[in-house]
């Protein structure tokens, strides 16, 4: 097969997660609000309406020592929620102000969330990021998968493309100084990062294979460096790379003829929807809720509670 072009766009990648339908959500309608109404200071917050209170603070004060000072609820759907109970409408600004007091929270023009925590000697520390899925990442290890084995054409090396007739030699090896990739489309959408264990063996002579992130330039550095006939291995944490049909891909190349296995140890994504539907496994919140996994996760977070009290000393 031809080498294929790999130059790429650039794209939001998380923005293409939500837009691709991974993340399930709906939108079960939307109202138009009415112009706020101009009250003076003083005056009633009318229910029902958008109340503009121009530059005015309004503060709420309860001496009450065991819950929040205001709870609101939405009752949404059929009485049964469902619906957003409290909506930060976005500021203009793409910060908060040196002067804003510690507790603070604003929902920036640009989506960020911020925040103003103590600092501990009676101030705030201004400006820090709420971390979720739209600005942060997290690590999934994954029972050990093998996407990769140049060994078994028809099996293990289907994944893998952009080799041409020359790329293999009669017993399957990777041959001197080419290049393949390696689609993982199937196993995770939309991932920034992989833990992969890389083993090369059967080598014809002594060199080196690089596993780096598809449609970037090759970096000069090895994965793994190895010797005639000897077996090596060697795991690491590689960007995955992504183009207009796939959205996650590794590239490989060698520089002496071998064969080798790729396997995949963990993935970093934004959102568990990256695995929906792929035969990597793993003890996501949504595989635990397929397999009725809720008692066990509250058994599991009461034992973790009973940790930090007796790590603290606090365990009564």
């Amino acid at each position: 097969m031809p080498e294929e072009k790999q130059d790429k766009p650039t794209v939001d990648r998380r923005r293409m997660l939500r837009r691709a339908g991974a993340v399930v959500a709906g939108v079960a309608g939307a109202t138009v609000a009415a112009a706020p109404a101009h009250a003076a200071e003083g005056d009633a917050v009318v229910q029902g309406a958008a109340n503009d209170a121009g530059k005015t603070v309004t503060s709420l004060t309860t001496a009450k020592a065991d819950g929040a000072a205001l709870t609101l609820q939405n009752t949404g759907l059929n009485g049964a929620g469902g619906g957003a109970s409290l909506a930060l409408a976005p500021s203009e600004a793409l910060a908060l102000s040196e002067s804003t007091p510690a507790g603070s929270v604003m929902l920036a023009a640009n989506g960020m969330t911020m925040i103003a925590p103590p600092d501990g000697n009676g101030g705030a520390l201004h400006n820090q990021y709420l971390y979720d899925s739209l600005n942060s990442t997290f690590t999934v290890p994954v029972n050990v998968f093998r996407a990769a084995d140049s060994r078994h054409e028809k099996n293990n090396r289907r994944r893998l493309f952009g080799a041409s007739s020359s790329s293999f030699d009669s017993d399957g090896r990777l041959r001197a100084g080419k290049t393949v990739h390696l689609d993982i489309s199937d196993l995770v959408s939309f991932s920034l990062g992989a833990f992969v264990n890389v083993v090369t063996f059967g080598q014809l002579a002594g060199g080196f294979i690089t596993v780096w992130p598809y449609g970037t330039p090759r970096p000069g550095p090895a994965t793994v460096q190895y010797y005639k006939g000897v077996s090596i291995r060697n795991t690491g944490l590689t960007p995955v790379g992504y183009d207009d049909v796939r959205t996650d891909a590794l590239s490989i190349f060698v520089t002496a003829t071998t064969h080798f296995t790729l396997d995949i140890l963990g993935v970093v994504i934004s959102h568990w929807a990256s695995l929906s539907g792929s035969p990597l496994s793993t003890a996501s919140p949504m595989t635990a809720a397929k397999n009725g996994g809720e008692a066990l996760a509250a058994r599991r977070q009461a034992a973790f509670g009973e940790k930090i009290a007796a790590w603290t000393g606090h365990n009564g």
